[in-house]
């Protein structure tokens, strides 16, 4: 039976790779069939279902897992479960998901994706910083690094500062759309603007008004943390920001080489990024952080007036 069970999903596995979904479907089920249990083949079927549009029944599927499970099933599995349910509105298990990830072991287990932490989990403040430090401190990449770079070399009062963010979200994006002017409005007189797209399909949807602010547009998605921010320092950035904070395809691990001798985060997550080294400073403004929340932030807050968005 394993035997048959092994072959169904090694040509699953490989119908998968090949973009032959119905076919890896079908394999799937069969080992299914085989192993009735199977966390591999129900999370396959999810992941098939999913690829071709049907998300119900990818949602039934994981949702299988779990009352076959219950809490031994695999965080990640769990977190994605989650994140599909509150994406497409399907609301028959949250109450059972939300008190899975209140739990104290699950929520501070370091393995939860700061996104539903930050937003999705009806948290104390300081319930919320503590799993946030635990994801920082759980996260290889997120790890202090001992930095490679000097800035011996430069000006103490140079005539223009040099400005660099770091975003995955110059283009069709929430973010790419309110920071637009933002851009537009910078002082050239006062300082040069250096954009690192860290995206990993640069080409998608870039933002052409986004673009045309400056011609120091450097791609890094080729380039591992390290190589990114030499290249960053190459360009003798006085001022680094990061806009995604712990938003999808951030490159946080970036700022931990420290690169720029002043770094920050702004836009991306109004929270605190918990400790991730190297964001020394968050951009808000007085709506977004209530007196007595200051206290729940790693970062030294830099207060923007009258507001931190700016949307036209």
């Amino acid at each position: 039976m394993r035997e048959k069970f092994d072959e169904h999903m090694k040509k699953a596995t490989d119908f998968l790779k090949k973009g032959m979904m119905i076919e890896a479907l079908s394999e799937y089920q069969k080992a299914l069939m085989d192993t009735p249990r199977s966390i591999q083949a129900l999370d396959g079927i999810a992941t098939v279902y999913n690829s071709i549009g049907k998300p119900i029944n990818a949602y039934r599927a994981l949702n299988r897992i779990i009352e076959l499970y219950g809490d031994d099933t695999p965080i990640p599995l769990r977190v994605r479960f989650f994140e599909m349910a509150k994406n497409h509105l399907f609301w028959e298990h949250l109450d059972r998901e939300y008190a899975y990830f209140s739990k104290p072991d699950i929520l501070n287990s370091g393995r939860i994706n700061p996104f539903i932490i930050g937003i999705q989990l009806p948290l104390t403040n300081q319930q919320r910083l503590q799993a946030l430090r635990q994801f920082v401190k759980s996260t290889p990449e997120l790890q202090l690094k001992m930095c490679p770079f000097s800035f011996d070399d430069r000006p103490k009062k140079p005539k223009k500062l040099k400005l660099g963010f770091v975003s995955a979200d110059f283009r069709r994006h929430p973010s790419g759309f309110v920071i637009g002017e933002f851009f537009e409005l910078i002082n050239r007189d006062k300082f040069d603007v250096y954009l690192y797209d860290v995206h990993p399909e640069p080409d998608t949807y870039p933002s052409k008004r986004i673009y045309k602010t400056t011609s120091n547009v450097v791609t890094l998605d080729k380039l591992n943390d390290l190589e990114a921010a030499q290249r960053i320092h190459q360009d003798k950035i006085d001022v680094l920001i990061d806009l995604n904070g712990f938003t999808t395809f951030n490159r946080l691990g970036i700022m931990t080489y420290q690169p720029a001798p002043a770094q920050g985060t702004f836009l991306g997550c109004i929270g605190t990024l918990a400790g991730v080294p190297g964001i020394d400073y968050h951009f808000v403004d007085k709506y977004s952080i209530l007196d007595g929340e200051e206290k729940y932030y790693h970062e030294e807050l830099k207060y923007l007036e009258p507001v931190r968005w700016l949307i036209d």
